[in-house]
């Protein structure tokens, strides 16, 4: 199959686990080109528990190409930069008492390499070259303030694909335990500070 649009798989669990897609996520991402989107406007938004901190590297975008011409193939992950930064009117959901949200986005140092992985991938697109893309979040790691419960505590992944565009939702409402197991949720680890 040629490359015409990159196959979208959002992993979203909090912690390692895996949810499907919102119906208005598989609609936005058949949209988005994420060959041509601006690195710098690429963000991914983790709605959760108070709770439940993720920070600096525990929210993870992949690109990968296996293409026929060995030279096009890439596998590229990048660990996001996490902020309290808050998501404004460009967040599509209600966050309840006892929520927050934190906002990840691509390293500066980090957008030089993503580009050029877009590049390569365009550069396979153009030749005609065979190959399967993908694109992938995940959220791994983070920390505890307080007791979790991991069927009450939920967890919601969004993604925004220009620097100021709405966010979407890629899953929403995950129980935490569903997401990762019952037993990872007891593992997870008290934060050493709160924030």
């Amino acid at each position: 199959m040629t490359i015409s649009r990159f196959a979208i798989l959002a992993l979203a669990a909090g912690l390692a686990g895996c949810a499907s897609l919102s119906p208005i996520a598989a609609v936005r991402l058949a949209a988005f080109d994420p060959l041509a989107a601006d690195p710098a406007g690429i963000a991914v938004a983790v709605k959760t528990s108070e709770r439940l901190h993720v920070g600096d590297g525990n929210v993870i975008l992949r690109l990968a190409l296996a293409a026929d011409d060995p030279a096009l193939a890439f596998d590229e992950t990048f660990r996001l930069a996490v902020s309290g930064v808050s998501a404004g009117s460009a967040f599509p959901d209600r966050i309840e008492q006892g929520e927050h949200v934190r906002i990840a986005t691509v390293r500066e140092a980090d957008r030089a390499r993503l580009a050029a992985a877009q590049a390569k991938a365009r550069a396979a697109r153009e030749t005609g070259n065979k190959g399967k893309g993908t694109l992938s979040v995940s959220v791994t790691g983070g920390c505890r303030t307080g007791p979790i419960d991991g069927q009450q505590t939920r967890l919601g992944t969004y993604m925004r694909t220009e620097r100021e565009g709405a966010f979407f939702a890629l899953t929403r409402g995950t129980r935490l335990a569903e997401a990762i197991g019952a037993d990872k949720v007891a593992a997870i680890p008290e934060c050493e500070s709160a924030g």
